[in-house]
């Protein structure tokens, strides 16, 4: 019942894509937070992807923090 959340603005990072990969081998369900143009890489080896299309670092950043408060205040 584990979980791996990634979170990555480019989605095409080498350590977040292996850690997809060897999460999903060991079972877990996958979730990827990504944005910018052409992050899909980890957004297409995880189970669910969150893809926010910013065109700065700083506006999917903070798109990324904003879903991360909305969970945490979820739970």
């Amino acid at each position: 019942d584990d979980l791996l959340i990634s979170i990555s603005s480019s989605g095409n990072s080498e350590n977040i894509v292996k850690a997809i990969e060897i999460a999903n081998k060991k079972g877990l369900i996958t979730i990827s937070l990504t944005g910018m143009k052409n992050s899909n890489t980890a957004n297409s080896l995880s189970h669910y992807g969150v893809y926010h299309p910013g065109q700065t670092y700083g506006s999917v950043e903070s798109a990324h923090a904003f879903i991360l408060h909305y969970i945490i205040d979820s739970l």
